[in-house]
């Protein structure tokens, strides 16, 4: 009603503007950052999405498919011997070199010539990485054979004994499973007999015992 309170008739013209909606398949090695916040990174593969705005100002919803390639950079250690789980193209380093190639090392198995600290770079497919540096000591140290050691019971039902038949010195006994990894440890200042408390599970175990006087090796199976 205009002011002479006769009828007022106005045509409004309305356009109602919508969202829309995209997706953008995404690859990254290890992680795959956001194009559209530099400060999202998205570590695992999955379908995530993204409210945005359009250029008429309205929500602009975008689906991310992403797909994040991680290297296989397990290795195991048994004693002085490192192996690389990866099947792809292996080249093993030098970590105490500034992480310098090992000539002529890029088979799965690794067996240093001399101590130090050593990791493998690994390349599968587009994407490359590096594992954590192993600590390999003891390369050059014979095993004992100049005296008898003798280990029993075989198989050992949580206590394994050990007699020299001389005194040894600065003894570090070490027990590693089947994947090279170090699962127990004991020290000892002396000694020519012992009896170990062992706290691991039933399997078969390398047992590494380094002395003063040289390296012994042996399989053990607890029960």
């Amino acid at each position: 009603m205009n002011k002479a309170k006769c009828d007022s008739i106005v045509t409004v013209n309305l356009v109602i503007l919508g969202s829309t909606t995209s997706q953008v398949d995404l690859e990254g090695c290890r992680y795959v950052r956001s194009p559209y916040n530099s400060k999202v990174v998205y570590s695992k593969s999955g379908t995530y999405t993204d409210t945005l705005v359009n250029a008429a100002g309205c929500d602009s919803i975008v689906t991310l498919i992403i797909k994040v390639n991680n290297v296989n950079t397990t290795v195991t250690q048994n004693g002085l011997q490192l192996t690389a789980q990866s099947t792809g193209t292996l080249q093993w380093l030098n970590c105490g070199l500034l992480y310098k190639p090992v000539a002529g090392e890029t088979a799965t198995l690794f067996t240093p010539s001399v101590d130090g600290n050593y990791a493998v770079d690994v390349i599968e497919g587009n994407c490359r990485d590096t594992s954590t540096c192993f600590t390999i000591k003891g390369v050059g140290v014979e095993d004992v054979l100049a005296f008898s050691v003798k280990v029993y019971p075989q198989p050992s039902e949580g206590v394994l004994y050990l007699e020299s038949d001389r005194l040894l010195h600065q003894v570090t006994l070490r027990l590693y499973d089947a994947q090279g990894r170090l699962v127990q440890e004991a020290s000892q200042e002396h000694m020519s007999q012992l009896a170990w408390n062992l706290t691991v599970i039933s399997g078969v175990y390398t047992l590494e015992m380094e002395a003063n006087e040289g390296r012994f090796r042996q399989s053990i199976w607890v029960k």
